[in-house]
């Protein structure tokens, strides 16, 4: 049979004799196999492309077959549905569809069910809840809609269950870890859910990621969440949560990122947060957060401190200056008085600190010339203080005897990325390994539908093709503005003739 990339039937070869008795104890031969994809055959009532007719032969051999183990048939037109002699297939573990037919149900066997990133819409099927050995879930990416089955929520051998960017309603169910001990990614994410978070989480001990961000989950923040000892990253943010952050928090010492930006937070932060060595990233922005900071802290890991739009006071956070991995710090729009530390230059400081945000607060003191020791510092606003005498050297002429506005420039392309793509560099998809930028940048040398907000282009729009070429090229700029090193990054001027050049329809 030749190969057609349209035609993806991935067939998984010879499981080990040493295995079966493991995997099923009924007896299966290639005849029965071979049935079973017949039957699947048939049942496919519409082929626009021929792909069958031209790619599946009666004299096909189906004698290296052994044990049908994985069937990939998504990315096709195909119509019809599947065929109760699937069941029959025992050693089938790995699935994958452009559908959810809720025939489904018949394939108890199966391990990994991955249906992400495809043009799925309507309902969750409940049946999805037979699948009793299923231990990774995926419908991420897609246009579902309507409430969550209750009956996935005890798929007792569940390690990995992610649901994010549809457009899911309804409240996840009060006892929802009550069945799933073994539950270690948990992903909501971008979607229309509401109620409070339940208490139960608590009870997934093995929860190692909980991203549960834009939605409109409200109450509480549940203490229970102190359980979590493994979890790495716990993402809660743009959501309708009111309260305190509960000083359980202060009890995850594994915890990689906290990120509870942008909801309806009020009280101080319990200063024990500022003692989890592992955090990178501190998020606790747009709340209504007060109190004052600790004036030390054990972050030696801590990269992103977004801080902004709430109500602290009190000095400057002079614990950062330790934090030497620190790359962003963002404590504007907030009432925080006094001078700079002098010990912000330091060797063993922010020799890091990439963008530093200062606006709207109420320090003080002279032009903070200690700031041009920080050799990597791209972004720096200070303005709405009370900072008075002469502009510091280095910030009026930069490292190379110019006016420098680099920052700028990096601004104006982290703007773009997120005005086109929908998301944000604190977003829980992007890790150290992979940033928003670099998440951008593979997308233009591949498929860059995959990364665009699907709001903004079309594949069926007019003039599809001169859109996404414009959209590329505003992209592309974006990449230029956005280099790691300032001196690589074009100037003002160059980014406006670039724009010029773009031409859109």
């Amino acid at each position: 049979m030749e190969r057609n990339l349209s035609l993806c039937i991935v067939l998984a070869l010879l499981v080990p004799f040493s295995t079966l008795s493991l995997v099923n104890a009924e007896v299966t031969d290639i005849s029965t196999d071979k049935q079973a994809l017949l039957a699947l055959k048939a049942r496919i009532s519409h082929d626009p492309s021929n792909l069958l007719a031209n790619n599946w032969h009666p004299s096909s051999s189906t004698g290296n077959l052994s044990f049908l183990a994985m069937l990939v048939i998504k990315n096709n037109s195909f119509y019809g549905s599947l065929p109760e002699e699937l069941a029959h297939l025992h050693r089938l573990k790995y699935l994958s569809f452009g559908v959810i037919p809720k025939e489904i149900r018949i394939l108890t066997q199966l391990k990994r069910l991955l249906l992400n990133n495809n043009k799925l819409q309507g309902e969750i099927p409940k049946e999805l809840g037979s699948l009793s050995e299923l231990e990774i879930l995926s419908l991420a990416n897609n246009s579902l809609m309507g409430t969550i089955p209750s009956l996935i929520f005890n798929l007792s051998y569940l390690i990995s269950m992610d649901f994010s960017n549809n457009s899911l309603s309804g409240s996840l169910p009060d006892n929802m870890c009550q069945h799933l001990p073994n539950l270690e990614e948990f992903y909501m994410s971008y979607n229309q859910l509401t109620g409070p978070i339940p208490h139960s989480l608590g009870q997934c001990r093995m929860l190692d990621s909980v991203m549960l961000s834009n939605n409109q989950f409200g109450e509480r923040i549940p203490r229970e969440i102190g359980n979590l000892t493994l979890i790495k990253n716990l993402y809660l943010s743009e959501n309708n949560l009111i309260g305190e952050v509960p000083c359980e928090i202060g009890n995850l010492h594994n915890l990689e990122c906290l990120v509870l930006q942008f909801n309806h937070l009020i009280g101080p932060v319990p200063a024990a947060i500022f003692n989890i060595s592992t955090i990178k990233i501190l998020s606790l922005c747009g709340n209504q957060l007060s109190g004052i900071l600790p004036s030390t802290a054990e972050l030696p890991n801590l990269e992103q401190l977004p801080l902004f739009g709430n109500n602290f006071s009190g000095s400057f956070p002079s614990f950062i200056t330790n934090a030497s991995k620190l790359s962003l710090l963002d404590i504007s729009n907030n009432s925080f008085s006094g001078f700079i530390p002098s010990t912000i230059d330091t060797i063993d400081g922010l020799q890091n600190l990439q963008r530093l945000y200062l606006q709207n607060n109420k320090l003080e003191g002279f032009s903070p010339n200690n700031l041009c020791q920080l050799s990597e510092l791209a972004e720096l606003h200070l303005g709405g203080n009370k900072f008075h005498g002469t502009i510091p050297t280095c910030l009026e002429h930069g490292r190379e005897g110019k006016v420098s506005r680099k920052g700028d420039v990096y601004s104006y392309g982290i703007m773009l990325m997120e005005t086109f793509t929908r998301k944000k560099p604190t977003d829980e998809i992007f890790t150290e390994d992979m940033s928003l930028r670099s998440w951008v940048g593979e997308s233009l040398c591949s498929t860059l539908m995959q990364v665009l907000d699907t709001n903004l282009l079309r594949r069926d729009d007019e003039h599809f093709s001169s859109k996404e070429e414009c959209v590329s090229s505003i992209l592309s700029l974006a990449m230029e503005c956005t280099r790691e090193s300032p001196a690589e990054r074009m100037s003002i001027k160059e980014r406006e003739m670039d724009e010029l050049a773009i031409n859109c329809p």
